[in-house]
């Protein structure tokens, strides 16, 4: 089976601290009909096609998007197919490999925290080590998922991983 993007899902749980918090993926993910997550209601999807982040309350370390083109590394159906290539896509993208990106969410935006948040990894065109780490509001660990080698070694929108 043809897996898009590493999703890790961050299940946060901020009302009772005793309460685990879940930490899933990677899973496969084409398109936003392959989240886990109910899309009705309060449902915020980033997917950068407007060419901004837009997220209410969300704002990213050093990024920024990349339009579709030979290197763009999307998600699949970002461009309205699911035909395997990630060109055709915008993609929020960083130089800082080693700092990663970093997305914190304000607890002053309407609606507070979220509840549960994903993060689609399209890789970084090389098979490296992926970290992800997540975080409450006070700086407590929610937990890591660690992926050794990940990604398919491409940077030019294959969609392997």
């Amino acid at each position: 089976m043809r897996t898009l993007a590493a999703t890790c899902l961050l299940m946060l749980f901020p009302v009772a601290a005793a309460q685990a918090q879940t930490l899933v993926g990677p899973l496969p993910y084409l398109s936003s009909a392959d989240s886990p997550f109910d899309l009705a209601g309060n449902f915020q999807l980033e997917d950068f096609e407007d060419g901004v982040l837009d997220v209410t309350g969300v704002t990213s370390s050093d990024a920024s998007i990349v339009n579709p083109s030979g290197i763009t590394d999307s998600v699949d159906a970002d461009d309205g197919l699911i035909d395997g290539s990630g060109t055709g896509g915008h993609t929020w993208f960083t130089l800082n490999g080693s700092g990663g990106i970093t997305f914190t969410f304000s607890a002053a935006a309407p609606g507070g925290l979220p509840t549960q948040a994903g993060i689609v990894w399209t890789d970084g065109g090389v098979k490296s080590d992926v970290t992800f780490l997540a975080f409450d509001g006070n700086g407590a660990s929610l937990g890591t998922l660690f992926l050794p080698q990940y990604g398919d070694g491409s940077p030019s929108g294959a969609t392997a991983e």
